[in-house]
């Protein structure tokens, strides 16, 4: 079974793979259902005194850019709202969004710490 996307394992097989001279190279896509990631090995230089930046690399990090999910605006009915705002500790649903590829919500919400009462 594939998951959508585990940035983790991921980044874990990355790892690897350049460690272990599997990949030729300095960048590697991954196929996700989420879409293309694209991990980019970046060589570490050790900064620690001026002497050592003429040295070879000590060793590397990984950049990962993962995929983009675009959203369309999405219409929740009052007994949704209410659900999701329970479950958000009674915060207000200002909008909701519905991604593309994942059919995940986006929920943007006001916490009730924000709310103020004003006495005049």
């Amino acid at each position: 079974m594939q998951v959508k996307l585990c940035g983790h394992a991921t980044l874990a097989t990355a790892h690897t793979l350049f460690s272990s001279g599997l990949v030729d190279g300095d960048i590697i896509a991954f196929e996700t259902l989420s879409g293309v990631l694209i991990a980019k090995k970046i060589p570490t230089i050790d900064t620690t005194s001026a002497s050592n930046l003429e040295k070879t690399p000590t060793g590397f990090h990984i950049e990962l850019d993962f995929p983009v999910d675009s959203f369309t605006d999405f219409s929740l009915d009052d007994e949704s709202a209410s659900l999701i705002s329970e479950a958000l500790d009674g915060a207000s649903i200002v909008d909701v969004k519905r991604t593309k590829i994942g059919d995940d919500l986006l929920v943007i919400a006001i916490p009730v710490l924000f709310h103020f009462v004003i006495i005049v």
